[in-house]
């Protein structure tokens, strides 16, 4: 088992730090998923079947989405089953991509039924819901809504069956995040038995 974090402290005040993929703007602060799929190609190594690889990703380092394209870029994905909160409009377009790259065959999604409200706290409509399954139509992705609040992806790889579990929903959100990356058949039948049947 690999334990990876405490050299990844990334400092986002000063941005000395190359390894830093925080990003802001007057509005918000984001990931760069992309950057981020970076981060881990540098610094980790792909679960072997019984490994697992637990790290944490300090404000603005990777996310969820990230680990789902660096885990692509190793092996072709036949099917994930995600459970999150919601999913954001950059990542679901980013595994809409792999899709149409022939990296992820099927996609299904278990949401959060807070995710049908689009509407922020200043009132401003972003839209989510209509734009993230009209994606999943386009993709052939399949999603329900629940009363879910689980951060569960599995990916059945040509390399293997591989459980992220984690505290990052497939949307942005910069804040320190933790992930249990395990290649695993039985951990991945014991969570898709009891989240996705």
């Amino acid at each position: 088992m690999d334990f990876w974090g405490d050299d990844l402290n990334l400092d986002l005040l000063g941005g000395e730090d190359d390894e830093s993929v925080f990003l802001s703007t007057k509005e918000r602060s984001y990931f760069d998923i992309y950057g981020g799929r970076d981060i881990l190609s540098r610094r980790a190594k792909l679960p072997e079947d019984g490994e697992s690889l637990r790290a944490i990703s300090y404000a603005g380092g990777f996310s969820s989405c990230s680990v789902v394209l660096w885990i692509a870029d190793r092996t072709k994905i036949r099917s994930m089953f995600a459970s999150t909160l919601r999913v954001g409009k950059k990542e679901i377009d980013a595994l809409a991509d792999l899709h149409s790259a022939g990296r992820l065959y099927k996609a299904h999604f278990i949401l959060s039924g807070l995710a049908k409200n689009n509407t922020a706290a200043s009132g401003k409509d972003y839209r989510y819901t209509e734009y993230f399954e009209q994606v999943c139509m386009e993709s052939g992705f399949s999603w329900k809504y629940a009363k879910n609040h689980s951060k569960v992806i599995l990916l059945d790889t040509d390399n293997g069956k591989y459980v992220v579990e984690t505290s990052s929903n497939l949307n942005e959100n910069p804040k320190i995040e933790q992930f249990c990356i395990t290649c695993s058949k039985e951990v991945y039948e014991f969570y898709k038995a009891g989240l996705f049947s």
